[in-house]
C-alpha cells in the first residue's frame, strides 16, 4: 500500500511506467483485500480485510475471527485516490479507463470502514475490526488515521458528483475533523497525543513514530487536503 503513495510521486515526475505500476497496485488490493459486489455474501460491500492466505483467499483466524484494519483500509483509499489523481489527464485510453474504474469504487470503501471503526461517543477510529462478528476487537484510537481519513475524504468528495457519496464524504471529513481536535495539546504546538482510549483518555500505547515530522501521517495528509479544499 505504502508503494502507491512512492507511484504517486513518481507519476508527478513523469517517471515511465509508474501509471501502469500504480494501477496494478491498487488493482491488486481491490481484487485481493476488498469485499466488491457481493464477492463473499457474508460480508458487507465494501469491507477491507488485514490478510489473505496462502491461495490469495480471505484469511480466517482458527477462533472465526476476520481482522479488519479500518485505519489502514481508509489510507489505502486515500492513497490510491491521490495516486489516481496524480494520474489523469496522463494516461492512455485504456489506463484512464482502469483508472476510473478504481475512482468509483472508492466511495464504498470510504463510507464502510469509517463506519466499521468510528466510535461514536469517544471520537475516534479503533484499531481492529472483526468483519464476522462485527465488533471492535481493539478499541484504542491512534491519532494518525484521522488526517488520513480527512485526505481520503476530501479526495472521494472532489472525485464524485453523486449526491449521496458527497453527503457521505462530508459527514467523514467532518467528524474527523471533530476528533482530531481532541487529540490535540494546546500544550504542546498543537501535537496530537498518539493514543487515546475508548473512554476519551490518552493511554501510553504508540501506533506509530513520533509526528513532528510534516512529511509524515498528519502534515502530509493535511497539505493535500488544503490544494484539495482550492478547488472546492
Amino acid at each position: 500500500m505504502i508503494q502507491i503513495g512512492a507511484v504517486a510521486l513518481l507519476i508527478e515526475a513523469g517517471i515511465e511506467e509508474a501509471i501502469e505500476r500504480g494501477l496494478r497496485l491498487i488493482e491488486h488490493e481491490l481484487t485481493t483485500y476488498a469485499n466488491l459486489d457481493g464477492r463473499i455474501p457474508e460480508l458487507q460491500e465494501g469491507d477491507f480485510w488485514e490478510g489473505v492466505d496462502d491461495d490469495g483467499r480471505l484469511f480466517v483466524e482458527p477462533d472465526g475471527v476476520i481482522v479488519s484494519d479500518p485505519d489502514h483500509s481508509l489510507e489505502f483509499v486515500g492513497l490510491a485516490l491521490k495516486c489516481i489523481a496524480a494520474a489523469d489527464g496522463c494516461t492512455t485510453p485504456r489506463e484512464q479507463e482502469r483508472l476510473d474504474a478504481a475512482r468509483r469504487r472508492m466511495p464504498v470503501l470510504l463510507a464502510r470502514n469509517f463506519d466499521n471503526g468510528y466510535l461514536p461517543g469517544p471520537q475516534g477510529l479503533s484499531k481492529a475490526f472483526d468483519l464476522a462478528a462485527r465488533t471492535h476487537l481493539n478499541n484504542d484510537m491512534p491519532w494518525w488515521n484521522l488526517p488520513e481519513t480527512i485526505r481520503a475524504a476530501a479526495l472521494c468528495l472532489v472525485g464524485t458528483t453523486d449526491e449521496r457519496e458527497r453527503a457521505a464524504c462530508l459527514r467523514i471529513w467532518c467528524h474527523c475533523h471533530n476528533a482530531f481536535r481532541l487529540f490535540t495539546r494546546t500544550d504542546l504546538h498543537l501535537m496530537a497525543y498518539q493514543t487515546r482510549a475508548a473512554d476519551g483518555n490518552p493511554v501510553d500505547a504508540i501506533p506509530a513514530t513520533s509526528d513532528a515530522d510534516p512529511g509524515y501521517h498528519t502534515g502530509l495528509s493535511l497539505i493535500d487536503v488544503i490544494s484539495i479544499s482550492d478547488q472546492l
